[in-house]
């Protein structure tokens, strides 16, 4: 049974790529909204990225 989970850094490392392509699409999640000032070198790279 265990073989079928997945390895919780795995799911972290998905779930922060969705929250990116959601922002790169103009749309970040909440929590990107809301920490800001923790991830303003992150939104650099999406301001730059923007398609």
């Amino acid at each position: 049974m265990e073989d079928e989970y997945i390895e919780s850094d795995l799911a972290s490392n998905a779930l922060g790529a969705i929250e990116i392509l959601a922002a790169l699409q103009g749309s970040p999640g909440k929590e990107l909204l809301n920490n800001r000032s923790n991830t303003g070198d992150l939104y650099d790279w999406i301001n730059t990225h923007k398609g």
